[in-house]
């Protein structure tokens, strides 16, 4: 409703925040669709998951939230690795491209802390 309520006011409005051209375009409106579908279906099956597993499992709150963890590391691993298609591979073409800076901050921290080396960010003291 919110959505047609603002299609509404964006049609008549002078200077529209979304211009009208970029919703007609049918690769665009799609793939957008596409997106929206998709984020509606993970949403509901996290939701609906965490319903199965504390209601018919019997799972505690805790033990749901550490059974999603291979899922949430899939999805970084998948999200934050060298794609062909994204913006590296369109610049590079088709050459490698460097790693993505998560995970080499992550090797570079891990191998700062097998070092031994007190450099870097510091956590503010504990409160009590």
């Amino acid at each position: 409703m919110l959505l047609a309520a603002f299609g509404l006011i964006e049609r008549r409005s002078r200077a529209p925040m979304v211009p009208s051209r970029v919703v007609r375009d049918r690769n665009r409106g799609g793939a957008n669709a596409v997106m929206l579908l998709l984020g509606a279906g993970m949403l509901a099956m996290f939701y609906l998951l965490t319903l199965y597993m504390q209601v018919v499992q019997g799972y505690s709150a805790t033990r749901t939230g550490l059974a999603y963890l291979p899922f949430v590391a899939g999805v970084g691993v998948a999200s934050g690795g060298r794609h062909p298609t994204g913006r590296c591979g369109a610049r590079r073409r088709g050459r490698r491209c460097r790693p993505a800076p998560r995970p080499r901050a992550a090797a570079a921290a891990a191998a700062r802390r097998a070092a031994g080396s007190r450099s870097g960010q510091r956590r503010p003291p504990a409160r009590r």
